[in-house]
């Protein structure tokens, strides 16, 4: 298993642990709207699709969460029931939420790796600009000189014995 998705799972693993505990917190509170619980797991999962790669991470943690807010937070608690009302649409809620947070987050850091090479491409071709520029200008102050130079010594060559000092 590669590092970045050692990391990724590991930063997975720790913000739904960080939104689990929080969700306990609100709960001991807060025990009868439990509908606030799945905005921290929301919270979590948006934090997830922006922070890591790919969707895998995203769809598990949206599955992971909506467990969760089942088992722990709503009657009867501590046993997965799936067929409390509305629980289906909480449940395609926060699957759509986090699929669409993974795609416009992969989508976004697609464009932003394009953006960096297209920049890295076109600082290439401004170094390669300025060299060419400092060449042709290096060899322009050489050929002037040259080219008197050139001249007179032919004409020393040729008429030298005619000139005078």
């Amino acid at each position: 298993m590669n590092k970045l998705l050692h990391n990724n799972i590991l930063f997975t693993l720790t913000l739904l642990g960080i939104a689990t505990a929080l969700a306990f917190l609100f709960f001991s509170f807060v025990s009868e709207n439990t509908a606030n619980i799945a905005l921290l797991y929301i919270i979590a999962q948006i934090l997830i699709a922006r922070y890591t790669n790919g969707y895998l991470l995203g769809l598990f943690s949206s599955v992971f969460s909506v467990i969760c807010i089942n088992f722990f937070f709503t009657y009867p608690f501590f046993r997965l029931n799936f067929t409390l009302s509305g629980y289906p649409v909480t449940f395609i809620g926060m699957l759509i939420i986090t699929l669409l947070t993974t795609a416009t987050t992969s989508r976004l850091k697609k464009q932003t790796e394009i953006l960096a090479k297209q920049e890295k491409q076109v600082q290439i071709a401004r170094q390669e600009s300025l060299r060419a520029n400092l060449l042709r200008a290096v060899s322009h102050d050489l050929r002037t000189p040259l080219t008197s130079i050139i001249g007179t010594t032919s004409s020393l060559l040729s008429d030298g014995s005619i000139l005078s000092v």
